[in-house]
């Protein structure tokens, strides 16, 4: 009896064994595949982590230099190679990729950021020859971290993601700028471009950063940007006026040879602050640097405790 009994449980560890074993082999081969669902409501699947990406972005390439992707970005645009060099190809600029070149690289994923109809054309033509492509676009932190975060588990990165998200969240709590009554914060008007005056609402990226720093945004509206007249300026009369300088405002006429906007308190007190167009307007972890550089200016000036 013993014998059989001893008999009968070799029997059954082997056949646990063989289940476990016939699990492993005949296991799906899309369980451990990647879904995401992106800011257009597409569902983003993935075999396995990618390793030649596209980005038709700056931020999305800021992005991936942050995840340590340098080597396998096979093309980004045209400023990302003026700004980075090294040997990855040019697929043109952000609103018109070259789609041949693209096609070209056999790339296993796309990066975009914008919903405007520039960005999402080149899609359209790319699911046709089924290419992957992700688009993002963030209008505040908590969106930026989980673009982030989707981004790091598409390329295989998620782990190194969340420490980048919690890293860039503890700096924007260290400022402790959350706690500063709306009184007495120093209102800000944002040019995006002049002239044909150009501004950021509340839909902004910027008027995170302006936030986080310790500042207001002087525009209420919701909208992503709004066009302003110069009276409706001179009626804000905000305290502090920052011009940001880049593609959309190559060459910012000074404030002091603007006939009207001698008047405007921040001109009348000096507060200007001229920034960089891809520091300010483009989600990405620059965003983050952007909040602490102006955070140091509004501290530096007195306006903010």
């Amino acid at each position: 009896m013993k014998h059989h009994l001893l008999y009968f449980n070799i029997l059954k560890k082997i056949y646990l064994k063989l289940c476990c074993v016939s699990f492993i082999i005949f296991l799906p081969l899309n369980a451990f595949s990647i879904t995401i669902q992106d800011d257009l409501g597409q569902k983003i699947f993935l075999a396995k982590p990618a390793k030649k990406i596209v980005s038709l972005y700056g931020g999305i390439t800021d992005i991936l230099l942050s995840l340590n992707l340098k080597e396998h970005i096979v093309g980004w645009t045209k400023p990302d190679a003026l700004e980075w060099g090294g040997n990855i190809v040019s697929i043109g600029t952000h609103m018109r990729p070259n789609l041949e070149i693209i096609l070209s690289l056999h790339p296993d994923l796309v990066l975009q950021m914008g919903t405007a109809k520039h960005s999402i054309l080149p899609i359209k033509h790319l699911k046709k020859y089924n290419i992957p492509v992700a688009v993002f676009n963030p209008h505040n932190f908590k969106e930026l971290f989980q673009t982030i975060l989707k981004i790091g588990k598409l390329v295989g990165k998620k782990q190194l993601a969340h420490q980048l998200v919690k890293q860039y969240q503890q700096k924007l709590k260290k400022l402790n700028t959350d706690k500063i009554p709306f009184t007495k914060r120093p209102t800000i008007f944002f040019e995006v471009r002049y002239p044909n005056l150009l501004s950021v609402g509340q839909g902004s990226i910027v008027s995170e950063i302006i936030y986080w720093a310790g500042g207001r945004n002087i525009l209420k509206s919701s909208k992503k940007l709004l066009r302003i007249s110069e009276e409706k300026l001179l009626s804000l009369n905000p305290q502090v006026y920052i011009i940001q300088k880049g593609p959309m405002n190559k060459k910012p006429i000074p404030l002091h040879k603007r006939p009207l906007f001698k008047k405007i308190k921040a001109v009348l007190t000096n507060h200007i602050l001229i920034v960089k167009e891809k520091n300010f307007s483009r989600p990405g972890p620059r965003s983050i640097k952007a909040v602490l550089f102006l955070h140091h200016y509004l501290k530096q000036q007195h306006l903010i405790p």
